[in-house]
């Protein structure tokens, strides 16, 4: 970090670095729409990028989720395989385009489903790695 803001003060790059999220995971991005869909209920969302722990979705319109919202029916179609869970919206942003961009943590995985998810994000992981 301090060779990318080596223009920083001392103070200046520590308060920088208190504000920086660190990730658990690397969040693997989708690319390629026919590698994940999510619904939810009846909708469905564009995902952009899957991590063991949550998935990224988007949607052109706005207050659909809030933050804190749980969510008991999210179906994840990997490679047309689906897995049903739950989870809670824990982000909500608009990119430069207006597209709404919903962060999905997953909540309550049963340990078939959760192996299902490591294994298809590993694999994508890899997939991606190789490009």
């Amino acid at each position: 970090m301090a060779e990318k803001n080596s223009d920083l003060s001392s103070e200046e790059l520590t308060t920088t670095e208190k504000i920086t999220t660190t990730r658990k995971s690397f969040r693997v991005p989708v690319n390629d729409p026919f590698t994940l869909t999510v619904k939810i209920g009846d909708e469905s969302f564009g995902a952009f990028d899957v991590v063991e722990g949550g998935v990224g979705v988007f949607q052109s319109r706005r207050n659909l989720f809030s933050i804190g919202e749980e969510i008991d029916n999210i179906t994840l179609l990997f490679r047309g395989e689906p897995l049903a869970m739950q989870g809670r919206v824990v982000h909500i942003s608009r990119d430069e385009d207006n597209t709404f961009r919903y962060g999905v943590q997953f909540t309550k995985l049963d340990p078939e489903t959760e192996d299902k998810l490591v294994s298809f994000v590993s694999r994508t992981r890899e997939d991606y790695f190789q490009e």
